[in-house]
């Protein structure tokens, strides 16, 4: 018999996902499978949909420590330890039908200001160097910015997505859609509840540790808001994040 390969295997298993393992469930496999969108804690029961610039990095490193991972340098190396749907066998995924599942997202205002901030207007990233309002860090860069995200949305690195793009499987189906900015409140409850573990709320009320110490990582956007949005920035943002504002429940009224 011939040796299968690697990736006729990953077709095997992204047909069998779709087609047995989690049909009528809406999963979007292109998104499960995405080496970056899902993280796998076998530990809490847990599979986590990761959103960019929506605190990702920081839960899967709170979470990481629950687990007993270890301590990591930078989230890039947390990365290559984390569990994800392409990694991991068949009988696992049709357990992963029994996990939990969560997703954190963040007010659009905030999220595209942090992305632009980020990667765009500081300059810093060559990878990003493309985008309009490159090295730009103001108002006028930020306006630009989002022209060109309005103009190019089939064509955008993922984390200028919107965040319901992002997801593996409908909104109303995960067991918590946490927002970012409430996470104090609402994910030590859950936590509780899947895995028995008592966590201290304080601990997420700012990004971790370890993403604190990445130069330029933290954006303080939600502080910032007044400055870079004006009557052309909000009208974009509200365009572009139409989907998030209409299924997150955030008003897209800046003073909202």
């Amino acid at each position: 018999m011939l040796p299968v390969s690697e990736a006729t295997r990953r077709r095997i298993k992204v047909s069998l996902s779709k087609r047995v393992i989690f049909a009528g469930q809406g999963y979007n496999t292109k998104n499960f499978f995405h080496r970056d969108s899902v993280a796998v804690f076998p530990e809490l029961k847990l599979s986590f949909n990761r959103i960019k610039k929506s605190g990702n990095s920081s839960i899967c490193l709170y979470f990481a420590k629950l687990c007993g991972y270890g301590d990591f340098d930078t989230p890039e190396d947390l990365k290559d330890r984390l569990l994800r749907p392409g990694l991991m066998s068949l009988p696992q995924l049709v357990e992963l039908r029994s996990y939990h599942s969560l997703v954190v997202v963040r007010d659009p205002f905030e999220r595209a200001l942090s992305a632009f901030l980020d990667k765009v207007g500081g300059g810093v990233v060559p990878r990003f160097a493309g985008y309009a309002g490159y090295g730009q860090a103001n108002p006028d860069g930020f306006v630009h910015f989002l022209r060109q995200v309005a103009e190019n949305r089939e064509d955008l690195n993922r984390h200028f997505w919107p965040q319901t793009r992002l997801m593996y499987k409908p909104v109303k189906s995960f067991s918590l859609v946490a927002r970012l900015e409430n996470l104090p409140e609402e994910l030590p409850p859950f936590i509780r509840k899947i895995s028995g573990i008592q966590v201290d709320g304080e601990s997420f009320k700012s990004p971790h540790p370890v993403e604190r110490r990445q130069k330029n990582k933290i954006t303080a956007a939600k502080e910032k808001l007044n400055m870079f949005y004006g009557p052309a920035a909000v009208d974009l943002v509200r365009r572009i994040y139409r989907d998030d504002f209409a299924q997150l429940g955030y008003s897209n009224d800046l003073t909202g």
